[in-house]
């Protein structure tokens, strides 16, 4: 019975502080709205003057409102801790009566699934707008976008509350170093690993040929991870 008391405790605390997040991300949440209305309506208006024969006008608006959004979700991510990272608002953040992880689960479901839901929505809407079925694209060709996202997002998170100032910029640098490194290491590993017949190393068509399951794998390992690490960096300022 304590249990099942402590876990509808846990639920609870964390649905509040799930709300004080949207509080305290309020104008932030008003001012994407804004924007997204706002670009649904300049759709609205330019589909007036590009007729539905135009087949290069619906594609790239599309195309560009999907980047914005997925950009925004990084950015947005990336915004989630500014209350411990602020002198004024660190230690009211700090003494909330919740523990690091519900913290962490009401930042990721904040920053992950609501704002996926809307900026799905908002492509839904998009696409009826410039008449483009977005329900007849396979799934299979959507999923290695959903993966990168995924992970970028776990990344964006883990910069929100490593870094105490630019969080998006420090994380996107960190980042630019990160895979400068990985390439530099990978370019020197792959000229020990030339095909015998070509001569010619592709990775292109290892990563093309990986299956589903292990692109999921891999997904979760990297996500899980670098979630863990913002736990563990959010419980250690919350000690400290």
């Amino acid at each position: 019975m304590s249990t099942i008391v402590e876990q509808n405790s846990f639920i609870k605390q964390t649905a509040l502080l799930v709300l004080k997040y949207i509080v305290l991300k309020k104008r932030m949440i008003y001012g994407g709205l804004a924007v997204m209305i706002g670009f649904l309506i300049i759709s609205i208006l330019l589909t007036k003057f590009f007729t539905t024969e135009n087949q290069i006008f619906g594609p790239l608006l599309f195309s560009t409102s999907a980047i914005l959004i997925t950009y925004g979700g990084y950015a947005f991510s990336s915004t989630m801790f500014n209350e411990l990272n602020s002198s004024g608002s660190a230690t009211q953040f700090l003494t909330l009566p919740a523990s690091a992880l519900q913290k962490l689960i009401a930042a990721w479901f904040v920053s992950f699934v609501a704002y996926t839901a809307v900026g799905v929505a908002a492509i839904y809407i998009l696409s009826k707008i410039i008449d483009t079925n977005v329900i007849s694209v396979p799934i299979t060709a959507s999923l290695p976008s959903l993966y990168t996202y995924i992970v970028m997002h776990s990344i964006f998170l883990f910069g929100a509350v490593y870094f105490k100032t630019n969080n998006f910029l420090a994380t996107v640098v960190a980042m630019l170093f990160v895979f400068i490194a990985l390439s530099l290491t990978f370019l020197v590993l792959s000229s020990f690993m030339l095909d015998v017949k070509t001569g010619y190393f592709n990775p292109s068509y290892y990563i093309n040929e990986t299956k589903h399951w292990v692109k999921i794998l891999i997904t979760t390992i990297i996500s899980l991870t670098f979630l863990s690490l913002t736990y563990l960096r959010l419980k250690n300022r919350q000690i400290a």
